[in-house]
């Protein structure tokens, strides 16, 4: 129970990030049972939640929303929150390839590294 409360606890915190920040068009990256808690802490209301990026996951949708396998096929997103346990760190590289650094959030507990800002991607 403590894992699941300290993982919706940093869930929670970085949809106030997203919220304060006026960003609202997420996704997600990964899809799995941290995508499933990050779901269940965001407020429907505030913001309008797009799906998964995973280029590992096999179906085309999960938890009832699509799944693409890069962030551009989405179009215009405010921000992605890394929800995958699998390979956190490599799930940032890969995205920060085609997004804004800055906008890339992720929680604590997955102990992903931001890339220097000279090798970060976004348009």
């Amino acid at each position: 129970f403590n894992l699941f409360r300290d993982t919706r606890g940093q869930f929670t915190d970085l949809f106030e990030t997203c919220a304060s920040n006026g960003w609202r068009r997420i996704v997600l990256a990964g899809a799995g049972e941290m995508a499933e808690i990050a779901i269940m802490c965001m407020d429907a209301r505030s913001f309008e939640f797009l799906g998964f990026v995973d280029r590992n996951f096999a179906d085309a949708a999960f938890a009832g929303f699509p799944i693409n396998g890069n962030i551009v096929d989405f179009g215009n997103v405010d921000a992605v929150i890394i929800a995958d346990l699998r390979d956190p760190q490599g799930t940032y590289e890969v995205i920060v390839g085609d997004f804004h650094a800055d906008r890339i959030l992720f929680p604590p507990m997955l102990n992903v590294t931001p890339v220097p800002s000279a090798k970060r991607g976004g348009s």
